[in-house]
């Protein structure tokens, strides 16, 4: 039942190996062919045979480095971790899809914006279209992947204003406050205002309370 780039992972690395997935293929989802094919394997290999890829099968099949992210709360440690005003490269988990954003603000949370256009538009192809729905992602931070979550409705900004003045009119009904719209030029199918990034145990910057949402994403 598991899915996500970890599986895709290690399906394409069986697939490598030569062994059967069936009609799925690599997929991304861990159903009853990637589980045959992972039991088939731990037999070959003289280890456990569970169908479980923990970190003995994954070494065995040479993937030290599966995208698993990492639990890291924002409250310890988390929110130190993420760097302000440089690019980061997060991963769409379900699709392995890689985004650069960048940190603009955010205390409870981490408050990011795509670097460029072309990274507005990524985001934007995660739903077909801006909306609040969450999903989970990585964060990358050196050679770590820190679990997270992220929606993909930018607000509270205005791209036509400099950023940090005090604006009117700011993006999905923000009403006047400070324009957390900063970086300029990314702009994709009216995208304008910042992307809330969710850590565990991070919580929103309104309710000053977790989101099960998010933190459901998180734990994915």
């Amino acid at each position: 039942g598991y899915q996500g780039l970890p599986v895709a992972q290690v399906q394409a690395r069986l697939t490598e190996l030569k062994y059967d997935l069936g009609k799925w293929g690599v997929d991304g989802k861990f159903g009853n062919a990637t589980l045959k094919a992972v039991k088939a394997f731990q037999r070959n290999a003289k280890i456990k045979v569970d169908g479980i890829v923990g970190e003995v099968t994954a070494h065995s099949l040479g993937l030290d480095h599966l995208a698993v992210g990492e639990m890291v709360a924002w409250d310890n440690g988390g929110n130190a971790l993420i760097p302000y005003n440089e690019p980061i490269d997060i991963i769409d988990f379900y699709t392995g899809v890689y985004i650069k954003v960048i940190r603009t603000s955010g205390t409870l949370h981490s408050d990011v914006e795509p670097a460029t256009k072309g990274d507005a538009k990524k985001y934007y192809q995660l739903f077909g279209k801006w909306t609040w729905d969450r999903r989970p992602i990585l964060i990358c931070i050196g050679d770590r992947y820190i679990a997270a979550s992220t929606h993909c409705q930018p607000h509270a900004g205005r791209e036509d204003k400099p950023a940090w003045a005090w604006v009117s009119n700011r993006s999905m009904g923000y009403g006047t406050g400070t324009n957390y719209d900063t970086i300029k030029g990314n702009q994709y199918k009216g995208e304008s205002g910042h992307i809330c990034h969710h850590l565990y145990r991070s919580k929103l910057h309104n309710k000053k309370a977790t989101d099960s949402r998010h933190q459901k994403c998180v734990k994915i």
